[in-house]
């Protein structure tokens, strides 16, 4: 789509410079439908992009949770934990349907809006061409050229809400890739690898928090595990 971002209002702009040339000023009627247009195409626009970032934040909890129900099924099974686990499951996944029916409702209104656009356009036109001046007649040779035109204004602005549509999830997934590959690096100095202990797993007076900038859930932890021990925390 990158090349159809330039190519599109390169279309739209050659379109309504022949339009002008056949149908005059009245062509600036059609024009103001499109810059009309445009201001509720953003409006759609921002509020598709909000629903996919909720989106993609229910998606990574519902992996997230996928993933620990894998990594731990044994444990899972052996205390009968499968029904709050799929609870849970089936409430992300009901909220990503609910996010992606809003989406695809956006989408639809998009569409049709782009889609009625150019039929829109081409009446306004007509009709200002002929009641502004009594003069101006509306032949057959002017009425299928421009009639033409505006079916060539069609393909741009039946793109655009495609190419905007991409543009905010590739926005939305730079953003995520940028969060990830921008975050912290482990802190490798935290655990030390002796093999001279004879102890398989040590602790001492060590404190745990789930995010760094927060207050330490459990604290002063001093825990020594020997090598062939089975140990359930």
């Amino acid at each position: 789509f990158i090349h159809l971002l330039w190519s599109s209002v390169l279309q739209i702009v050659l379109s309504i410079f022949f339009l002008w040339r056949e149908l005059g000023p009245s062509v600036l009627a059609g024009v103001g439908v499109m810059v009309l247009v445009i201001p509720i195409n953003a409006i759609l626009s921002t509020k598709s992009r909000t629903i996919q970032v909720k989106n993609m934040k229910n998606k990574d909890k519902r992996l997230k949770i996928m993933n620990e129900i894998l990594s731990g099924i044994k444990i899972l099974k052996y205390f009968a934990w499968e029904p709050s686990f799929r609870d849970q499951v089936q409430n992300l996944r009901k909220k990503e349907l609910k996010n992606l029916l809003a989406f695809s409702q956006l989408q639809c209104v998009v569409m049709f809006i782009f889609q009625l656009t150019p039929v829109l356009v081409s009446v306004v036109t007509f009709s200002v061409y002929v009641l502004v001046d009594s003069n101006n007649i509306l032949d057959a040779q002017k009425a299928f050229t421009s009639i033409t035109l505006f079916n060539i204004l069609r393909f741009p602005l039946s793109m655009l809400p495609m190419m905007i549509s991409s543009m905010l999830q590739a926005g939305v997934s730079t953003e995520r890739l940028e969060k990830y590959l921008g975050g912290d690096d482990l802190d490798t100095s935290a655990i030390r690898h002796d093999c001279n202990f004879d102890k398989a797993v040590q602790f001492s007076e060590a404190s745990f928090t789930w995010e760094r900038d927060m207050e330490a859930t459990i604290r002063d932890v001093n825990l020594d595990i020997m090598p062939g021990h089975l140990v359930a925390v």
